[in-house]
């Protein structure tokens, strides 16, 4: 699997840079797929779903439309909601060294099946999210002595407050605490002065967590949709 990911200065749209990209970037993945082993190669593209010339570009040179993300968002104009925890649920800011390994498998727990998770080990994602500049414990709620729910929050991401991973284990699933893990993210940024949430969600994930967001006040913001190419190998059948 290969990546691209290119973008035109709306000064410069129009004038067929972004074909131009496309084909770059082609190029240097059927270099790499020469010298990669397997029986497929695909090289992935992602495009807003607003930008039609794009999608029609992607479309016109043999990719095809695989998944949709969504950002969903809040406009805060008041305290939100107080949440309501299941009973037996308590929540408190995560513990630098001593949640660590609780977090991490609650997430690996929950995302496992999810489409675009790739798993990473505790040293590995420890290192990439307690070292970013913008960590704050503060802003991630662990919920349950034994870990059954995350929220990991990260202020002024996309000029706004975001909730970068929202999971419940799945035997703590309809019990009303994702609800109640969202509502109280929404608290901890309406404190600090944050009118406006947002977070990403696979509009396809078959869990349907987008019912749930939108039960919190989140509508869609936008849509990006995730396009693929065959480098090499069948073709999946298309998405119905």
């Amino acid at each position: 699997m290969f990546e691209a990911d290119g973008y035109v200065h709306p000064e410069h749209a129009g004038h067929r840079a972004g074909a131009r990209l496309l084909a770059l970037t082609e190029a240097r993945a059927d270099e790499l797929a020469e010298a990669s082993p397997g029986e497929r190669a695909v090289l992935r593209n992602a495009v807003l779903y607003a930008d039609a010339p794009a999608r029609a570009l992607l479309e016109s040179r043999g990719y095809r439309p695989v998944r949709s993300f969504l950002r969903m968002r809040i406009d805060l104009d008041g305290p939100p909601p107080s949440p309501r925890w299941p009973d037996g649920v308590a929540v408190g800011p995560f513990r630098p060294g001593i949640d660590d390994a609780e977090v991490h498998d609650c997430l690996e727990e929950t995302f496992a099946q999810e489409w675009t998770h790739t798993s990473e080990t505790l040293a590995a994602w420890r290192e990439r999210k307690l070292s970013d500049p913008r960590f704050d414990p503060g802003l991630w709620l662990v919920a349950g002595g034994e870990v059954c729910g995350i929220a990991l929050c990260t202020p002024g991401q996309f000029e706004m407050g975001f909730v970068n991973t929202l999971g419940v284990r799945a035997p703590w699933r309809r019990r009303g605490l994702g609800l109640a893990l969202l509502r109280a993210a929404f608290g901890l940024f309406w404190a600090r002065g944050e009118r406006r949430v947002a977070l990403g969600v696979d509009a396809e994930n078959p869990t349907d967590p987008k019912r749930l967001y939108e039960r919190a006040g989140m509508r869609a913001a936008w849509r990006a949709d995730v396009y693929e190419k065959d480098l090499r190998g069948q073709a999946p059948q298309t998405r119905q």
